[in-house]
């Protein structure tokens, strides 16, 4: 018999059973009524329904664990006994605790409760295992061998969409209607008894979570991911031979004991209705849910801003070596790394470029079997000296690459090192696979030593070292079994590495990260930035980063975009492309919030266009909150999939008054007006009922800067609607308009628009800000604004001896 193929079975016959024991809801024992709009109806097992604005949107089945061989379930084999309710309080405030204890003929089995935090419209849900369960592993490890909380996909009382992340950078996520249409995300023998379908939701190692469910238009929202072992967390969509679907939440597929004692949580955060939004989480759809889910994880794990906001290459302007950049595995013809780099940064001295560090990638280190790491050092053939005498000659500290580790390092015990190392390889692996990348991984290692990482951390700051960039972490968590097996590996390997650099006084990047990793940087302090989209490539589309964006600025981590080119042809590098638009990349760029890299190669760069995302000295020009696709953008990818449209927001604060950025690209052809951004919508309605305005101004970014420089320094502006996008405009908010602006049916990545919206100021001016760069108004460069009756004063801060033009306009 096999049992894997039979445990399997008997998982989907329980999932099927969950839908006979839900499909009527048993009465309730506690209501709960969350932040104003959510209603809470937990029965006598925990079984709980949730209804937003009285519509019933998730409704939850019994706990179900694999062990020794077969699926048990609650109600079944576990009975319930009784429900429980306490009050308490922790990092996340006041809350009410529901709990049941579940038991079977050998006893106590495991305890599930629920953590009600009431004002927040935040719940979170706990499975605490009471015995240890062993021989619980399944033949597919991107499964769960429990599952609590179990989500039905049907049983709702209206149509839902849901968006969730998935793959390397979280930039392949998928959405749809949640309901219709979701199956296993890949095949695989033991499920061939059970229905599948075309579309699916991404599971396991590679994503699933977060996962956000909202109306058509993006709001309201919920978000549900885990709040815990978030290296070992799993979610994974089930579908019944019935037809029944089911989501459930757990830990990876290839664990084999649920020891007692453990306990394992995931959290669900609701979008705030508008009267009780914060000015960070504002609105009422996908954007607020996920700032508040974001917000409460990083109070849960003491996530602090404080090392991301003195990380230099987080901040500063940096120059980039990696994959699509001119110097990747390539230097100026006949010189050597070493020249290219003097001579690099010789020329942006001369053209007033400043760079602050310089990024070297996977060329500068020794690889070994696979092509991952041998030794994290500098190869003699490329600096013969060491990388001290290039940080000495350029005065520039480093951001340096690294990936996997290979079976032969020289670091680890088993070839002869001083550090322990496990080693592994994908199921099935076979040699011929050298070449493949991503999914399915390749024969490497992880570091399982503290004093490795310090070892490394240590000798690494004596050259130069600034920051660590932590690549190829999917392939990592594809490549050993063990990551998806052991409780704590996965942590354990992050958590030293984090340990070890805050130790050290450097900073982390991820790159590649999935999902789970974004999570995991919440124990990590020095992990400040994290790669948001895919690697760029002349021409290509990675620019589109305003999903992405929202899950990094959630968690608290800079977004990086990746390096560009400042310019379109630039002839002898690696690559037999060209970049369409530089400026859609610069804009991309600034609009992250994160660190930006220049890819240039030497004397191609466009120093004007470099200079707009920069003071003097190098300090990015950054928003206060980063560009994030606005709610509807969700929306639309999941209701009209066939949208490509890029409508991003972002806004600057300076004390009380905010200055908002729009980016408008590739929309559809029949739209011929901008929703109102809900967080914009929000804002707007607060300085109305102060009787305030707001003006809309229109910078015209479609093909070059110059645009930014016809703006009067002070003059008459126009406060009725009217088209065209060129110069500066400025519109009366009308609260009653669901739109923005009137647009044009060409927009393309050539043609787009970045507006700016910015509020009236006594004495009755509008503050525009630098025209000559492209966050006019930035928090890096803005520090307070001081309004009276004949007078408007703005403080600002600047390198030193640096000029700075303002602009206002007159709007009395």
């Amino acid at each position: 018999i096999n049992m894997a193929k039979m445990s399997t079975a008997i998982f989907f016959a329980v999932f099927a059973f969950l839908a006979v024991c839900s499909a009527s809801s048993p009465s309730p024992v506690y209501v709960e009524q969350l932040d104003g709009n959510v209603g809470v109806s937990v029965s006598a097992g925990l079984g709980m329904e949730f209804a937003v604005e009285g519509k019933r949107w998730m409704v939850t089945g019994p706990p179900a664990v694999h062990s020794g061989g077969v699926w048990k379930v609650g109600g079944e084999d576990f009975q319930p006994g009784q429900l429980h309710h306490t009050r308490g309080k922790d990092s996340l405030g006041d809350y009410t605790r529901l709990a049941v204890q579940w038991s079977d003929s050998e006893g106590p089995a495991f305890t599930t409760s629920a953590l009600l935090h009431v004002e927040l419209g935040i719940v979170r849900l706990r499975m605490k295992f009471e015995r240890t369960f062993n021989n619980t592993s399944l033949v597919d490890d991107d499964s769960v061998v429990y599952s609590f909380p179990t989500l039905k996909r049907k049983n709702f009382d209206e149509k839902l969409g849901y968006f969730t992340y998935a793959g390397n950078m979280a930039w392949y996520g998928r959405s749809g209607v949640w309901g219709e249409g979701i199956g296993d995300a890949r095949d695989g023998e033991e499920k061939v008894h059970f229905k599948k379908s075309n579309e699916n939701l991404p599971y396991g190692k590679s994503g699933g979570f977060p996962l956000i469910l909202f109306r058509e238009g993006g709001a309201p929202a919920v978000v549900i991911s885990p709040s815990s072992d978030f290296m070992i967390a799993s979610a994974a969509p089930w579908s019944s031979s019935k037809g029944d679907e089911y989501v459930g939440f757990g830990v990876l597929g290839g664990v084999d004991t649920l020891p007692a004692g453990r306990e394992v949580e995931t959290i669900l955060s609701f979008s705030s209705p508008s009267s009780r939004s914060s000015s960070h989480h504002s609105g009422f759809g996908v954007n607020s849910a996920m700032l508040k889910w974001g917000t409460s994880l990083r109070k849960m794990y003491n996530k602090k801003t404080d090392y991301k906001d003195a990380d230099l290459t987080s901040n500063y302007l940096g120059f980039w070596t990696d994959n699509g950049a001119y110097f990747y595995y390539n230097t100026e013809e006949g010189k050597s790394y070493t020249q290219t780099l003097v001579d690099v940064m010789k020329n942006a001295k001369e053209e007033g470029i400043p760079y602050r560090y310089i990024q070297l990638d996977s060329w500068w280190y020794y690889q070994g079997e696979f092509s991952g790491v041998k030794n994290w050092t500098a190869k003699v053939d490329t600096f013969p000296e060491g990388l001290f005498p290039l940080w000495q000659d350029t005065e520039m500290p480093f951001v340096a690459h690294n990936r996997y580790w290979a079976l032969d390092t020289d670091y680890a015990k088993q070839n002869g090192g001083k550090y322990d190392f496990v080693f592994g390889q994908p199921p099935n692996f076979r040699p011929s696979w050298h070449s493949k990348i991503g999914r399915g991984g390749r024969p490497s290692g992880v570091p399982h030593s503290a004093a490795f990482w310090d070892y490394l951390m240590s000798t690494s700051k004596r050259w130069g070292l600034a920051t660590y960039e932590q690549d190829w972490l999917d392939t990592t968590m594809d490549s050993l079994p063990q990551l998806a097996s052991d409780w704590q590996l996965g942590r354990d390997w992050l958590v030293q590495m984090n340990d070890a650099a805050q130790k050290n006084g450097i900073s982390i990047q991820y790159c590649m990260p999935y999902p789970r990793h974004f999570l995991q940087s919440l124990e990590c302090q020095a992990v400040t930035q994290s790669r948001v989209s895919d690697d760029y490539q002349p021409g290509n589309s990675q620019w589109k980063i305003g999903f992405t964006n929202l899950l990094a600025h959630a968690v608290g981590l800079a977004p990086f975009k990746d390096n560009f080119w400042t310019t379109t042809t630039q002839p002898g590098s690696p690559y037999t492309k060209e970049e369409p638009n530089p400026l859609v990349q610069a804009i991309s760029s600034a609009l992250s919030g994160g660190p930006i890299g220049i890819g240039d190669g030497l004397g191609y760069s466009d120093a004007q266009l470099i200079k707009s995302l920069c003071r003097e000295d190098g300090l990015l020009l950054k928003p206060t909150k980063p560009a994030t696709a606005i709610d509807s953008s969700f929306s639309d990818s999941a209701f009209y999939p066939d949208k490509n449209e890029q409508i991003w927001y972002a806004y600057t604060e300076v004390g009380q008054q905010r200055f908002s950025y729009v980016f408008v690209t590739q929309l559809n052809n029949s739209k011929s007006a901008l929703p109102i951004p809900a967080e914009l919508r929000h804002y707007c309605d607060q300085l109305e009922e102060k009787n305030e305005e707001v003006c809309y101004v229109s910078i015209d970014h479609s093909h070059t800067l110059s645009a930014l420089r016809t703006q009067p320094s002070v003059g008459e502006v126009d406060k009725a609607e009217k088209e065209g996008h060129s110069g500066l405009h400025a519109y009366a908010y009308a609260p009653s308009s669901r739109h923005l602006l009137h647009l044009p049916s060409d927009y393309d990545m050539v043609n787009f628009t970045l507006w700016q919206i910015n509020p009236r100021l006594s004495p009755g001016f509008v503050l525009i800000g630098e025209p000559d760069k492209i966050i006019a108004v930035s928090e890096t460069r803005f520090k307070s604004i001081e309004e009276g009756e004949e007078e408007l004063r703005v403080n600002i801060e600047g390198a030193p001896f640096e000029k700075v033009t303002v602009r206002f306009a007159d709007v009395r």
